[in-house]
């Protein structure tokens, strides 16, 4: 029994040491420095002498860690978090975008095959929220042709302006 005792620790030390050293370094805790920063001279000769046996006093000064500044102030960015890729003829469509909070995006839907821009949906501006998001859902007309609808969304911000696009194709439903 001693000797199935002593096989499984040796086993389990065998193991413990394979997977510390197979591994990645083991992780190290965050550490903050303290730099100390001497006080300010005394104005006396007196009291710039320390008494004998004691060292003179100093002020600990926390050091503090840069932080990545912000992206500028006015940066334009746009992105298409999610869209409809397919519909119909009286059929939904949804897109959601992704900007600088605060841009004013306006949506245009061109309509496949007449190149016509879509009076739908009838809230085509909006404000991006203060996490950048804003989204449109609109209905194709039942007579919408089959084909590739062609849908932009412009942000504006400060003067600046992009613009970008995705095609939804239009096609009858299986």
């Amino acid at each position: 029994m001693r000797i199935a005792a002593l096989a499984f620790s040796v086993l389990l030390v065998f193991t413990l040491c394979a997977v510390a050293s197979c591994g990645a370094p083991p992780p190290q805790m965050p550490t903050s420095t303290v730099s100390p920063k001497p006080s300010a001279v005394p104005a006396s000769p007196s009291a710039a002498s320390p008494t004998p046996g004691t060292a003179p006093a100093i002020s600990p000064t926390p050091t503090t860690t840069a932080v990545s500044p912000a992206p500028a102030t006015g940066e334009l960015t746009l992105e298409f978090v999610d869209f409809t890729k397919t519909s119909f003829p009286g059929g939904d469509a949804k897109i959601t975008v992704k900007t600088t909070a605060g841009a004013k995006c306006v949506l245009d839907v061109v309509l496949p095959e007449t190149g016509t821009h879509s009076r739908y949906p009838d809230d085509k501006e909006h404000s991006a929220d203060a996490g950048g998001l804003t989204s449109w859902t609109w209905t194709y007309s039942e007579r919408t042709k089959l084909g590739d609808s062609n849908v932009e969304v412009t942000a504006s911000l400060g003067g600046k302006s992009i613009s970008k696009s995705v095609t939804i194709v239009i096609k009858m439903p299986a």
